[in-house]
């Protein structure tokens, strides 16, 4: 799988419905004609809403909870919910993190850091080290500048007694 195919399956399970990623979204010439127009196209994906729910938790855990590998980004006060989850590969060869906002108007954003010749970042650069700042900067410039839909502004807090409120 590459990075491309994992952000698309990470998006799926945050909105619940499969779309084809894309970058450019609509092409303008000076004099005001749109050349080319790449609106969203998506439909519900057929997974059980609770079954979906609870991959959508576990993902959100790796941000929520302490001790997650993505804590930070919940710890850092980021105004909207993430999931997501870090990787690292043998030797700290790549460092992984893929996220996600919810819901259809959400967005999801892969970062890989690492050499093209495969060799080691050094010890101890993790996802969560190195890929996890990444990702945040990218997700508060893209709602921050409004590039994106609107915010889900809602968190969850994990207590002691394991329940979410």
């Amino acid at each position: 799988m590459n990075l491309l195919e994992l952000a698309n399956a990470y998006r799926t399970i945050a909105s619940g419905t499969l779309t084809q990623p894309h970058v450019i979204r609509k092409i303008v010439l000076d004099s005001g004609e749109v050349i080319a127009d790449g609106a969203r196209r998506s439909s519900p994906v057929d997974i059980d809403g609770d079954a979906l729910a609870l991959i959508q938790e576990g993902l959100r855990g790796v941000v929520r909870i302490p001790g997650g590998t993505a804590h930070a980004l919940d710890s850092g006060g980021l105004p909207f919910a993430v999931m997501g989850k870090t990787g690292t590969t043998n030797e700290f060869r790549d460092a992984l993190f893929v996220g996600s906002t919810y819901g259809p108007e959400g967005i999801t954003v892969a970062v890989r850091i690492g050499f093209d010749d495969n060799r080691s970042l050094g010890t101890q650069e993790t996802g969560g080290r190195v890929a996890l700042p990444v990702f945040r900067e990218i997700v508060i410039g893209a709602y921050g500048k409004k590039l994106v839909g609107p915010r889900r502004f809602f968190r969850l807090r994990w207590n002691r007694e394991s329940t979410f409120t």
